[in-house]
């Protein structure tokens, strides 16, 4: 027996059943209560589909405003640091402080343990990540995403910040994705590898 595999199409064909299974239930042997008890269970499946659904349109809502409110509060941000640093009082050591400028670190004595720093942030049609380049030529970046189990090279990236603007593997449906980088000497990868940022989306 073969049943529809879509949601949508599978109630289509349920309402069907139900509806006509009464027609032939004394010659199949079907008592009332069997046919009442899967009415039922067709009715709770078909509120339980509307619920998820309604709930899948408030879900996406509320992401859009939060990734609105996230853009504007970036802008403002923005716009106060350019006016800052315009200013003659100011200097790197209030940058570190208001969290600006990330703090210098000691580099790494030996390239072996040479690891990036990266930062993601969630915009309404991209993600965008910061990362810090110390002396190294640049980052190669891999990703994984949905239901994606292995890392896969993504880009490369010679200046930060770098944007990754890929559409979700299924639209309007929340996606996880994973990213992680490693510094480039040239075209040669080397050190470690970054630690690993998630971020959710909808792109």
């Amino acid at each position: 027996m073969t049943l529809p595999k879509n949601e949508t199409q599978f109630l289509l064909w349920l309402d069907n059943f139900t509806e006509k299974l009464p027609i032939y239930a004394s010659t199949l042997r079907i008592t009332e209560d069997e046919v009442r008890d899967l009415r039922t269970l067709k009715d709770d499946a078909k509120a339980k589909v509307e619920l998820t659904n309604r709930s899948k349109q408030t879900y996406q809502s509320q992401v859009q405003e939060k990734n609105a409110a996230l853009d504007k509060a970036e802008e403002e941000v923005r716009r106060m640091v350019n006016d800052a640093k315009s200013k003659k009082v100011y200097s790197s050591a209030i940058g570190e402080d208001l969290g600006v400028i990330p703090p210098e670190r000691p580099l790494p004595q030996n390239t072996d343990e040479a690891k990036p720093e990266f930062w993601a942030i969630v915009l309404a049609d991209l993600i965008r990540f910061d990362w810090r380049k110390l002396q190294y030529s640049g980052v190669v970046i891999h990703s994984k995403r949905g239901s994606e189990e292995s890392y896969t090279f993504l880009d490369k990236d010679t200046q930060s910040p770098y944007e990754d603007r890929r559409k979700n593997l299924i639209p309007e449906s929340a996606e996880a994705r994973y990213f992680r980088m490693r510094y480039l000497d040239g075209d040669k990868e080397i050190g470690l590898w970054s630690d690993e940022v998630k971020v959710v989306c909808i792109i």
